[in-house]
């Protein structure tokens, strides 16, 4: 068992299916991809920090190798990202019933194996699934064994411990201090004041009907979204707000998430028009990566404090 593993802190569960807290974990998303399993939020992708392909990527969830398989990945033309991406299932160790299928790995583990909770499965990949500015993580659902491998077909995943700990004010237009500017893209900390914490995550905030959620959301460029919930007791449709701005709607609700689907907005910084904004479940520090519209550095410098904007296109 690798070092990283702390104590064994449940942050995730599925069917009786647990994942578990490593020191390695930056941060964690169920919809900021543009993949059918993120619309509906049955799927996490664990992300392990900027830039680290490569490196060892550890198991959240103990189980037995059953499969292996090679997958074809799509090809990017504006990027070098893996052509050949991995399917690695697991039998659940607490819920046999249960498979855990996991991705973008290149796994250095073999069928029949035994994996603990931290336990290296492989190297994480750059694969061809992602997009210019997605980070090294481990994608994982939980499937039944009749339906391991589809697209479709994963259970949904509750986030555990939601408890609201410390309370923030939603705006649509808050100040950053930029931490890293890179060609794939910049990471700021954003202020305090549009942060929650809820339990040991912490994000953005937005508002439903006045009470306060955390936003997990590529905004607006996947179109969609999703919020978590110390208790998801809102109705389909129900406005979603980013201070006073209206950026969607909800339209699925499962576990303590809705889906919502956005509105046409846009994003701003100092003056430049952005792709839009990567928001995560942050583990550690809450931090917000900025995307610009082609694949090339802002022009931003470390330390500097910046403001964003988001506003509907309907008013500009």
């Amino acid at each position: 068992m690798v070092s990283s593993l702390s104590k064994r802190i449940k942050i995730a569960e599925s069917c009786g299916v647990y994942f578990y807290l490593l020191d390695s974990f930056e941060y964690i998303s169920l919809f900021n991809s543009p993949y059918y399993a993120h619309n509906h939020g049955v799927a996490a992708d664990i992300y392990l920090g900027s830039g680290k392909f490569g490196a060892e990527a550890p198991c959240p969830s103990p189980g037995m190798v059953t499969c292996i398989k090679k997958v074809r990945a799509p090809i990017r033309k504006n990027f070098d990202a893996e052509e050949t991406d991995y399917l690695i299932i697991l039998k659940s160790e607490e819920n046999p019933k249960y498979l855990i299928k996991i991705l973008h790995i290149n796994p250095k583990v073999k069928v029949g194996e035994n994996l603990d909770i931290g336990d290296c499965m492989g190297t994480l990949i750059r694969s061809g699934f992602f997009n210019f500015w997605t980070d090294p993580h481990i994608h994982i659902e939980i499937r039944n064994p009749a339906d391991a491998i589809r697209a479709k077909g994963a259970y949904p995943i509750r986030l555990l411990s939601l408890e609201k700990r410390g309370y923030s004010e939603s705006g649509n237009s808050f100040k950053c201090k930029v931490i890293d500017v890179r060609t794939d893209y910049t990471m700021v900390e954003p202020s305090k004041r549009v942060i929650i914490k809820m339990g040991r995550f912490c994000g953005f905030a937005i508002k439903i009907n006045n009470e306060l959620g955390l936003l997990d959301c590529g905004l607006p460029h996947y179109g969609f979204g999703g919020v978590l919930l110390e208790k998801n007791d809102f109705d389909l449709g129900q406005k979603v707000f980013i201070g006073d701005l209206n950026i969607g709607d909800i339209v699925e609700k499962q576990q303590n998430l809705v889906a919502i689907k956005l509105k046409p907005l846009s994003v701003n910084c100092d003056g430049i028009d952005l792709r839009g904004l990567s928001l995560y479940i942050n583990l550690k520090k809450p931090l917000i990566k900025l995307i610009s519209k082609k694949r090339e550095k802002l022009n931003l410098n470390e330390g500097e404090e910046i403001l964003i904007t988001i506003n509907s296109k309907k008013e500009e």
